[in-house]
């Protein structure tokens, strides 16, 4: 986050803004990065680990070619065994989300 940002004004009611600010202390965090931590928290990035693996792999798959690597089925094999972990580690979070009602940290 940086100054840069779009800055909004909010109204709160006094009751809760003063439990996001005693969250804030227990997190170390200013008061705004305490909101932007909840909502980020409650309104995930699209895609998650798996896009972001894909990404990466597309990435590093360009800059392999670029630099003459010839070995790439065994790079695409690694990341496709990545792409299967990060799908089971979703289910078990979700599963776990499901089960606790806890909100989605990523």
């Amino acid at each position: 986050m940086s100054r840069d940002d779009p800055q909004m004004k909010l109204r709160l009611p006094e009751a809760l803004r003063d439990r996001i600010r005693d969250a804030a202390d227990e997190n170390g965090r200013s008061l705004n990065a305490e909101i932007v931590n909840t909502l980020s928290r409650a309104y995930p990035r699209e895609g998650g680990a798996i896009d972001f693996a894909r990404d990466l792999f597309g990435i590093y798959m360009f800059h392999a070619k670029q630099m003459g690597q010839t070995d790439s089925d065994l790079i695409e094999e690694l990341f496709e065994g990545l792409f299967n972990e990060i799908r089971q580690l979703e289910e078990i979070k979700d599963n776990y989300n499901k089960l606790t009602n806890a909100p989605d940290p990523t």
